[in-house]
């Protein structure tokens, strides 16, 4: 496409080839007053008609808007309710792990206090003279601190 400005009559030409049966070139002539469009060719805009679509676009909004804070409110008492069970499902664990571990307290102190007995048992048949426990012939003497670190160790169960 060629373009061809004429200076003296303001019209701009346009060479176009377009193929017909000849294949000749037509030139097409058009005016530069025709090529701008002026504010007056606007067709007039029906404001009544878009303030109408608006409001409607507006109403379709706020009634999906409420349909979600429906459907909001229903997930959120399913919500609580799954919480709430969940909640009471855990407490009745922490409370059975509670009795649990009240119950192990309860056999290591009997088992400790079972111990402690024991160990006094040994002590007072140990330093009695009128009562010798048999011993198994012992393959090496025991150091003298025995007794001692014996009686410190029963000590320490009463302390406790």
């Amino acid at each position: 496409m060629d373009h061809i400005d004429s200076p003296d009559s303001g019209r701009t030409e346009t060479n176009t080839k377009v193929p017909n049966e000849s294949s000749q070139t037509t030139t097409h002539q058009t005016s530069s007053q025709s090529i701008s469009s002026s504010p007056d060719d606007l067709a007039p805009f029906d404001w009544e008609e878009f303030e109408a679509r608006y409001k409607k676009a507006l109403e379709e909004a706020d009634d999906r808007e409420l349909e979600i804070l429906k459907e909001f409110g229903t997930m959120t008492q399913y919500f609580n309710v799954w919480a709430k069970a969940s909640s009471t499902h855990d407490d009745e664990r922490a409370i059975k792990r509670l009795y649990t571990r009240q119950r192990f307290v309860a056999q290591s102190e009997e088992s400790m206090a079972r111990k402690q007995q024991h160990c006094e048992y040994l002590l007072v048949v140990s330093s009695s003279s009128c009562f010798k426990v048999p011993s198994p012939p012992l393959t090496h003497v025991p150091d003298d601190n025995v007794m001692e670190a014996f009686k410190n160790a029963l000590r320490l169960l009463k302390d406790h």
